[in-house]
């Protein structure tokens, strides 16, 4: 995103919530957005809330495509993705 569209959201957040564009700017910036990614990298598919914005966690499957693509050369990636896209590899119910 670019520095604007930020701005614009911190402004519009600062808003709905009554508190100050720099705090806002802080928190999420510092605080949350690290907190998040820690809580992600954990591999524990734990959910992250983030007040008044809704809560963020990893799909099981995603997770799994990304940790057996992290394995691949960039061509089985290509053949991989392909048949991702053409719904080649889809559970069986």
């Amino acid at each position: 995103m670019s520095k604007i569209a930020n701005d614009q959201i911190f402004k519009e957040i600062a808003l709905e919530t009554g508190v100050s564009e720099k705090l806002v700017k802080d928190v999420i910036n510092n605080g949350q957005s690290k907190c998040t990614a820690q809580v992600i990298a954990g591999n524990t598919f734990d959910g992250v809330k983030w007040p008044y914005l809704g809560k963020f966690k990893a799909k099981h499957k995603t997770v799994q495509i990304l940790m057996y693509m992290k394995g691949l050369n960039p061509i089985q990636k290509e053949f991989f993705l392909a048949g991702l896209k053409q719904g080649r590899f889809k559970d069986k119910e």
